[in-house]
């Protein structure tokens, strides 16, 4: 059997380690959320950022987060002078199943934000799989 199990790891969701094409891809994630302080109103954390996930809504006095736009990178929060936007979990998010070759797929993202301690049983589970399986076929 042809392969070489990779595990990547990202800190941020640029992922230029690519760890959407490993057996394991890790990328660090920090969800923001909207906190009780009063917001001015300013607009930089929609400036801040880029995928769009901030919105401004009618009537309400402080921006709305898409979660499915959200790659959890926390620059909303580092932009926000008013503490509006704040950390709700920081951690790590998981995509499995990525590969390069003859037939290539992006991995699949595991749902939620994990922890480091979560990420290494998740981990290890997979790798006894993978051991558990090309034993098997050999």
């Amino acid at each position: 059997m042809h392969h070489e199990f990779r595990i990547c790891v990202s800190e941020c969701p640029n992922a230029c380690s690519r760890p959407q094409i490993a057996d394991i891809g890790i990328i660090g994630a920090l969800r923001p959320r909207v906190s009780c302080q009063p917001c001015t109103g300013c607009g930089v954390c929609i400036s801040a950022c880029i995928e769009n996930a901030l919105e401004t809504q009618r009537g309400a006095c402080a921006p709305g987060i898409d979660k499915d736009k959200c790659l959890m990178c926390g620059k909303c929060i580092s932009a926000c002078p008013s503490g509006v936007l704040c950390e709700d979990r920081k951690g790590w998010r998981i995509q499995v199943g990525g590969k390069l070759g003859r037939h290539p797929q992006l991995g699949k993202e595991l749902e939620g934000t994990h922890s480091k301690e979560e990420v290494l049983a998740i981990a290890e589970r997979c790798v006894d799989v993978y051991f558990t399986h090309t034993f098997l076929l050999q």
